[in-house]
């Protein structure tokens, strides 16, 4: 079996996102940034490292998710091609919504029935969590993070293969095999350098605003604009790591045809 070439697939989302961008910036714009930014501004305000009193912002935050899982398969579909329109590839996102968020569901709530109540002594006492929930949250997050990785490509097969939930989770199970710390590399790599970016861009961008603007209270300009930031430079990541997902789904989907 061939191994994955993550270069390969890097230097391919570098040439998806100049050759598409003209279509995948209104996606980007649509169903991430704009979305983000006005969950920013309504969400209630609370101290780092606390949860908010439950309310109708959890219900909007679904709704969040739920609009970004749209965007980024229709962005997944203009990166594995063949080229399509704005318009089709969000069609297309929407009739294989059903399937691929089945899938996310079979993984995603038993991992949190599991990671809940693993983290609640965490959030009732962040600054000084106990040493034992600590370290079990820890290998719990380990564990979902190693199984995430073999299920990375959820999303990618189901937008390119007709096929339903269950046999999407065994295709990306497939799919990654053979390939597990070489993607698990690229995962942490990716996520360091896209929260370096992010931070800074966030604090250079929003200590200037602060000085410009004022502080930024709720629904002011400065709010606005500090909010419009994050959301752009957080969409910017992800979109970059769908493409990349686009890109390591086509090499192993090409490689398993080959018969390799």
């Amino acid at each position: 079996m061939t191994k994955l070439s993550i270069g390969q697939a890097w230097s391919e989302t570098l040439q998806v996102a100049k050759r598409e961008g003209r279509l995948i910036v209104p996606i980007a714009l649509a169903f991430a940034v704009i979305p983000a930014t006005l969950f920013a501004l309504a969400a209630p305000q609370v101290p780092v490292g606390q949860m908010p009193e439950s309310g109708p912002w959890a219900l909007i935050y679904l709704l969040l998710i739920l609009t970004a899982l749209i965007g980024q398969m229709a962005i997944i579909r203009l990166a594995i091609g063949p080229a399509t329109s704005v318009a089709e590839s969000i069609r297309h996102s929407l009739r294989r919504f059903p399937s691929v968020f089945g899938a996310a569901l079979i993984f995603g709530l038993p991992a949190a029935a599991i990671i809940v109540p693993a983290a609640t002594p965490i959030l009732a006492n962040p600054t000084d969590p106990p040493p034992g929930p600590a370290f079990a949250f820890m290998v719990v997050c380990i564990v979902l993070l190693c199984l995430w990785v073999r299920l990375m490509l959820v999303t990618a097969a189901g937008v390119a293969e007709p096929i339903g939930p269950i046999a999407i989770i065994k295709r990306s199970w497939a799919l990654t095999s053979g390939n597990f710390w070489r993607l698990l590399a690229t995962i942490l790599l990716f996520g360091l350098v896209a929260w370096v970016a992010i931070k800074a861009a966030e604090w250079v961008s929003g200590t200037a605003l602060i000085v410009a603007l004022g502080k930024p209270d709720p629904w002011t300009v400065s709010a606005l604009l500090i909010a419009l930031i994050a959301a752009i430079t957080q969409t910017i990541a992800s979109v970059l790591f769908a493409i990349l997902l686009a890109r390591i789904y086509a090499q192993r989907a090409k490689d398993q045809t080959n018969g390799q």
